[in-house]
């Protein structure tokens, strides 16, 4: 039969199950086909147990954890591995590793050693938080509305949007050009919708005012004979609203009555009445008194009103005044002394008014005009019949002179000195002038 014999660098396996941990002394044998038996020396054999080391990602959002598939016995050396998967968790920063998932014990960096210990090792990523910032928005001496409102919070490096004026903040007599990042507008200016990147500070954006320009409105006469423009002291910024002021001056031009106010001096622009209201351009405005024609019924110069406005038959005149009003005897603090007709001559040619002092005795036609134009019209109404002297006629204290009735424009004849009571009315005069 073959020899038996123990070769030398022979690998020899021994199998066993649930070989406990310490040292064990062992030997070969072998025996030969003729039951010759060889044995080995002895060996001694130390058997202990093998440990991992596990990287936990722990809430990462992205990237890989390493893979240590090396096996170690307790005691053992153990270099820490590196992020070298770009290992990422948004919102924080990867600050090594540590023994447990909270960060509350060990933590290793990239590199550094432990020593295995009798259990396998698992070695959580360990997450810092980012400080993150806000950006808030300043009114900067806003008078009314309110700063649009920013609840982000932002990482550096992020990306912000500016935000608009959604709120209406407004400075009487500023516009808002955008946001800036000084409060006396030195830094950087940004417009709604614009972007920049989050630094490592808070930001604040203060309102950008700009100064509005000042417009004026300013009132022309216009070729006035008398009276003054009125005055507008106001500092309006575009799109304000004037409110027209009116002939308040009392301007006056010869044979002509103020209109209104215009934009042109020849009268050909706008037509703008006093008391109503215009949106301010961006620019100053010129307003021109409008002159137009007398017609019956205006207002004339000595402040009467106009009986007539075409060329009289006596002289080279345009237009009739009559008095504000008529005389008569209780006016003149006569008493129970009637008017006769040369007391009413006489009254007319002393009269005055707003210091006119060219009033007459009207004529029969005069009065008819007046009749016409001012009891007739409505504007004076009469509850009792008002008998008036005329021109019309000889003065003799003899002779008929021309009455009128103004309640009913009826004409009557009655002597110089004669009194008339009719329904209780005095004879009265009115007087006009011609110019």
């Amino acid at each position: 039969m073959g020899d038996a014999s123990l070769v030398s660098g022979t690998l020899w396996r021994y199998s066993a199950h649930a070989v406990a941990e310490g040292t064990y002394t062992i030997k070969a044998k072998a025996t030969a086909s003729d039951s010759t038996v060889k044995e080995s020396a002895e060996r001694v054999l130390t058997i202990t147990k093998a440990y991992t080391v596990t990287y936990n990602g722990n809430g990462n959002t992205g990237g890989s954890v390493p893979t240590d598939t090396s096996s170690y016995a307790s005691g053992a050396t153990v270099i820490v591995k590196g992020n070298d998967s770009s290992l990422v968790k948004t919102g924080y920063n990867f600050g090594g590793w540590n023994t447990k998932a909270d960060g509350s014990s060990t933590t290793y960096q990239a590199d550094n050693t432990f020593t295995m210990g009798a259990a396998n090792v698992t070695l959580y990523a360990k997450w810092i938080v980012l400080p993150t910032y806000k950006v808030t928005y300043e009114a900067n001496g806003a008078t009314s509305g309110s700063v649009p409102t920013d609840s982000n919070n932002y990482l550096q490096g992020a990306s912000v949007t500016v935000l608009s004026n959604t709120d209406h903040l407004i400075k009487s007599g500023y516009t808002l050009v955008g946001w800036e990042t000084k409060a006396d507008g030195s830094g950087t200016t940004y417009e709604a919708g614009n972007t920049f990147t989050m630094g490592a500070t808070h930001v604040t954006l203060y309102a950008k005012w700009i100064l509005l320009p000042i417009y004026k409105v300013t009132y022309d006469a216009n070729g006035a004979t008398s009276g003054s423009s009125p005055t507008d002291n106001n500092d309006y910024h575009q799109n304000a609203i004037v409110t027209i002021l009116g002939n308040n001056g009392d301007l006056k031009k010869t044979k002509l009555i103020f209109s209104c106010w215009n934009t042109s001096a020849d009268g050909t622009g706008v037509d703008i009445a006093a008391n109503s209201t215009l949106i301010m351009p961006s620019n100053n405005v010129i307003l021109y008194a409008k002159w137009r024609a007398l017609i019956i019924g205006d207002v004339g110069p000595a402040g009467g009103t106009i009986i007539s406005d075409t060329k009289y038959l006596f002289g080279d005149f345009q237009y009739i005044e009559a008095a504000p009003a008529y005389l008569d005897q209780g006016m003149l603090n006569w008493g129970m002394n009637m008017m006769n007709w040369h007391m009413a001559n006489s009254v007319c040619d002393s009269y005055v008014h707003d210091g006119y002092d060219d009033w007459l005795m009207p004529s029969i036609e005069m009065m008819n005009l007046l009749y016409n134009a001012i009891i007739k019209t409505g504007k004076i109404h009469l509850t009792y019949n008002e008998w008036m002297w005329s021109s019309t006629g000889t003065p003799n204290i003899y002779l008929a002179q021309d009455v009128i009735d103004l309640l009913t424009g009826n004409h009557w004849s009655c002597t110089q000195g004669m009194t008339l009571i009719k329904n209780q009315g005095w004879i009265g005069v009115w007087p006009v002038r011609f110019f």
